[in-house]
């Protein structure tokens, strides 16, 4: 992923009410994560994955990418 598609998916997260939204969000499953533990097996890190997965006929279509 591109930085710039990596911010894209980011900006499609949940804002936290009181917490700066540049650095914290919410994932689709409601866990706090941060933007910058992006790729990392960290308490507040995420990926990217595809809602529906490739090996099904999914595609790299960023409007169909969960956190």
């Amino acid at each position: 992923m591109t930085a710039n598609e990596i911010l894209s998916v980011w900006n499609k997260a949940r804002k936290v009410e009181g917490l700066d939204d540049s650095m914290f969000r919410k994932d689709a499953c409601g866990a706090l994560i941060m933007y910058d533990k992006y790729g990392m097996q960290n308490p507040f890190g995420w990926e990217i994955d595809h809602i529906f997965p490739k090996s099904l006929g999914g595609d790299d279509d960023l409007l169909k990418t969960i956190i």
